[in-house]
């Protein structure tokens, strides 16, 4: 198989981190990258989101105005590409979110709508995409084109050669960044699956990537993750799920928490073991698609603001840990 390398030579910065992979390493399956236009300086993605005490509070009100802030922008200032998504969290709230995606952070600041701010600000530097097919998925709906089958593969991948207080009267909290905040989106979509390839997922990679999400978390704090939601894709109008989507979001404290989390925890070995029985079994025939976007951030490319409605009913989270850790 020729490959390719996932960095663009614009990209390519000296080596501070010796590579994990052995030379002429030979991928055991294909990956692919988004190809952003050379002139590309940096990308957005933002989270805007709100949280009810339980499922049965949800009217369906914060969805509707969180995309109305959408519709309402001006043409040259709407994100490019945006998804929503649900979880019940471990305390039983019910969180429902966009996800948002612009081409640079110019396009964003025009966009001036929102309830409470997670947003991210990656140069194209500290950013990676990598997908097992030449679908998009997320930010790869920017790109220019699309690689070929490429070299780097694990969470390190093309990253490590070129990633150089409240107010009581409101309910808000904005919280400063952190160095070097790692923030990861690995998705699943199994909705073109035939029949027999989608119950062998649901059967053996399902329950154990949501052992793992789960670990992450309830005990994150072990391997240095902050938080993790496991996400399901929902229909933009119904809020109703079977979209056989979802997406894992989790925040690190580091790039090499996040490695030594995968490459050594028997969470993450036991999800790898996983798709290794299940694409040697499925082969060519594979129809499961998988992503991750991983940013590595400065501390002025995060933003996290978390507010409260008055009656509390609703809460416009910024984030599902303890803010308090990250200050």
């Amino acid at each position: 198989m020729k490959v390719e390398s996932a960095i663009p030579e614009w990209l390519v910065r000296e080596r501070t981190i010796p590579p994990n992979m052995p030379t002429n390493f030979d991928p055991p399956f294909e990956l692919y990258t988004s190809r952003f236009p050379r002139n590309t300086k940096d990308l957005v993605l933002a989270v805007v989101g709100a949280q009810y005490p339980s499922a049965s509070l949800n009217d369906g009100n914060a969805i509707k105005t969180i995309s109305s802030f959408i519709n309402l922008s001006s043409s040259s200032s709407r994100p490019g590409l945006h998804k929503v998504a649900a979880v019940m969290d471990n305390q039983g709230h019910s969180n429902i979110a966009v996800l948002l995606y612009w081409k640079s952070k110019a396009n964003h600041d025009d966009h001036q709508h929102g309830w409470f701010l997670e947003v991210f600000y990656p140069t194209i530097d500290r950013f990676e995409t990598v997908i097992t097919t030449e679908v998009p998925q997320g930010a790869a709906n920017l790109r220019e084109t699309m690689s070929g089958p490429i070299q780097e593969h694990v969470y390190w991948g093309s990253l490590a050669r070129s990633t150089s207080a409240p107010s009581s009267a409101t309910g808000r909290r904005v919280v400063p960044g952190k160095k070097n905040l790692v923030v990861i989106r690995s998705g699943q979509d199994w909705s073109v699956a035939a029949p027999e390839e989608r119950q062998l997922y649901l059967n053996t990679m399902h329950p154990v990537l949501i052992k793992g999400m789960d670990f992450l978390r309830d005990q994150g704090d072990q391997v240095g993750c902050f938080s993790c939601r496991f996400m399901e894709i929902v229909d933009p109008v119904t809020q109703k799920g079977g979209t056989d989507q979802t997406f894992g979001l989790a925040y690190f404290d580091s790039l090499a928490s996040l490695e030594k989390w995968s490459k050594e925890h028997r969470t993450h070995l036991e999800i790898f073991a996983g798709f290794s029985k299940y694409a040697k079994k499925l082969g060519d025939s594979m129809s499961l698609r998988l992503f991750h976007e991983v940013l590595v951030l400065e501390p002025e490319q995060q933003r996290f603001e978390r507010r409260e409605t008055a009656n509390r009913r609703i809460r416009f989270f910024a984030s599902q840990y303890d803010l308090n850790e990250l200050e």
